[in-house]
């Protein structure tokens, strides 16, 4: 049996108000001819399917359509979970359609564990695979808040909310695989962020929890588990030192600080349990590029990109020693008349022409929500236990917004 694991795909997504659906439909063409040519059983989609609770038509547009095609291929199951960046209910309203289709959605925690257990069958109606599909677990679905509680206390009810949610659903998948003639693989789905995982700057990662909190070691997942298809973290990476849980990362490279991080998909190959795994690489469809230098070694660079055809998205970090005005119109007057793109211009020079600002420029797309907020704790002069106790309630809206389902009603 081949499994395919991929999440974290963020249909919808901006770079510096750039859209990037021309991306993501060459990355779901791609996986497509992957999925043919492989001939993969069953596909793994561990949440973040799109970028917000609210994605245009068109990256719904893509999704379906994708949806569609895979009907036509060796695989037989689809299974997608939630992640934090997606609407429950808007991935869930056309469930029963796709259900007909063995297609198998599950936007949030379910009433019911046993609901999150799918047996999975060929078309010969003989055993495939066990699929344990835990959604992204929202604060709420797991623990009751109290008034007055402190972080320590959340914490460890929030993590042992989350250990007995998974216990529930892997237990009964236990259960399931006893009454089988032959044992068959237990994968389990889950959008996490797992102890000792790994992100970067700049790769685009949010916290689930406010503050941090929520990062589960590993041993919720018993021997049971041959695999753990996560989803969450952006760059690929195992989870806990075992080679068997793995994040596979997004499809594309989320900022310019990623320009450079090969992204994949993982196929997993299984007899009863798994025999191989192996990373596919991703095509980059549209590269990104940040340069750096003074104008002429700019200029030049741009030139060199220039005779390759590229249709890179640039970032461009000026580094001279004088002073310079309208970067951006002379830069893209080098590279007019391409496909290329200078997404985002950056004097770093320290600037004392009094005609020209202080310091750079910064932007409101360059600066996060907590970014903008410490801003304005920094201006009324707001410091020691105010401010954090202020930084953690902003956290708490920022957490409620971002996980309101506007879709529900």
């Amino acid at each position: 049996m081949k499994l395919l694991h991929t999440s974290d795909w963020h249909l919808g997504c901006h770079l510096y108000g750039k859209k990037r659906i021309d991306e993501h439909e060459h990355f779901l063409n791609w996986l497509h001819g992957v999925i043919e040519e492989q001939s993969i059983d069953i596909l793994c989609i561990a949440g973040d399917i799109f970028d917000t609770t609210t994605p245009s038509n068109r990256a719904q547009s893509l999704y379906f359509r994708f949806l569609r095609k895979i009907l036509f291929t060796s695989c037989s199951h689809v299974i997608i979970i939630g992640g934090n960046h997606d609407s429950p209910t808007l991935l869930e309203a056309p469930g029963e359609l796709l259900r007909s289709l063995d297609i198998h959605v599950i936007g949030s925690k379910t009433e019911l564990p046993e609901k999150e257990v799918l047996l999975l069958k060929n078309e010969n109606e003989t055993p495939l695979a066990i699929v344990c599909a835990v959604p992204y677990l929202r604060d709420r679905d797991v623990r009751q808040s109290r008034p007055g509680e402190e972080s320590v206390e959340k914490e460890h009810l929030l993590l042992e909310g989350i250990r007995n949610h998974f216990r529930e659903v892997i237990n009964h998948a236990g259960s399931v695989q006893k009454k089988l003639e032959q044992p068959v693989p237990v994968i389990v789905m889950g959008h996490l962020f797992m102890a000792g995982g790994k992100t970067f700057d700049g790769d685009g990662t949010r916290d689930l929890y406010v503050g941090g909190l929520g990062r589960i070691c590993c041993d919720i997942f018993p021997e049971i588990v041959n695999y753990a298809a996560l989803g969450h973290l952006h760059t690929p990476q195992v989870a806990g030192q075992n080679p068997l849980f793995r994040y596979c990362g997004s499809p594309l490279q989320m900022s310019f600080k990623e320009a450079e991080n090969q992204k994949q998909v993982l196929l997993v190959e299984f007899d009863h349990k798994v025999k191989e795994i192996t990373p596919l690489i991703v095509p980059c469809f549209r590269e990104l590029v940040s340069l750096q230098g003074d104008i002429e070694e700019i200029k030049a660079s741009l030139t060199r990109l220039l005779e390759t055809g590229s249709n890179a998205r640039v970032e461009i970090l000026y580094t001279g020693n004088n002073a310079a005005a309208d970067l951006s119109h002379l830069f893209n007057e080098t590279i007019q008349s391409s496909d290329m793109e200078i997404l985002r211009t950056v004097n770093t020079t320290a600037v004392k022409n009094i005609l020209l600002p202080a310091a750079p420029r910064e932007t409101l797309e360059e600066l996060s929500e907590n970014d903008v907020f410490r801003r304005c704790l920094d201006t009324n002069q707001i410091e020691g236990n105010d401010r954090n106790e202020l930084i953690r309630r902003f956290n708490e809206v920022l957490t409620d917004l971002g996980e309101a389902d506007k879709n529900a009603e």
